[in-house]
């Protein structure tokens, strides 16, 4: 029997080799990356990187894609900005018009806003604003006037052209909604504490 018989691919398997070998040099690349204090110290033992290529080339392990976590992304965003409208919609609203003010009902809605509109922040990554948004947030006004200056503020960062019309960055725009989502971290911060008192 010639040596050649032990060498002879199928395409199909030559597909998964390759495709195991590229998928290898990219972790490798990406470890070493992670590990620049000492990337000498990366070695992978022949048993487990055969493994490894086993476990590639059938399909039991997929490479985790930046494809995937920009979906997982703007899952956030959207849940994020629906989760703020409705709560503002359920309590902060209403708050305005009730015969007496739930301090602590107002206070866990004006958490739970901050606490979204952190994560937007970190998902959309907005520029700083340049300014403070309109000074809204000092305590110039009364309880029940926050309340009103998030609910406005709120309003003014869903109704942004910029989150209708996606294929043009309008920086303009973009630093507008930036100041808003500020003013809403910082004035749900302020009903936070208050109420919590």
């Amino acid at each position: 029997m010639s040596y050649s018989a032990y060498f002879t691919l199928s395409i199909r398997e030559a597909e998964h080799v390759l495709k195991a070998l590229v998928i290898t040099v990219i972790l490798v690349g990406c470890v070493q990356a992670q590990e620049q204090q000492e990337p000498s110290n990366f070695d992978i033992p022949p048993r487990a990187h055969q493994e490894f290529l086993r476990k590639t080339s059938e399909g039991e392990i997929e490479r985790t894609s930046s494809s995937r976590r920009q979906q997982v992304r703007l899952a956030q965003i959207r849940e994020d900005s629906r989760a703020i409208q409705t709560i503002n919609a359920e309590a902060i609203r209403p708050a305005l018009q009730a015969p007496s003010l739930d301090y602590k009902r107002v206070a866990k809605a004006a958490s739970e806003i901050k606490r979204r509109a952190v994560r937007l922040q970190k998902n959309l990554a907005l520029p700083e604003p340049l300014e403070p948004s309109d000074q809204r947030t000092s305590w110039t006004t009364s309880y029940v006037g926050q309340i009103k200056v998030l609910d406005g503020l709120i309003w003014d960062f869903v109704s942004n052209p910029l989150f209708r019309n996606t294929d043009l960055i309008d920086v303009q725009l973009a630093a507008e909604a930036s100041k808003n989502l500020h003013g809403i971290v910082s004035t749900s911060d302020l009903l936070r504490k208050v109420g919590h008192e």
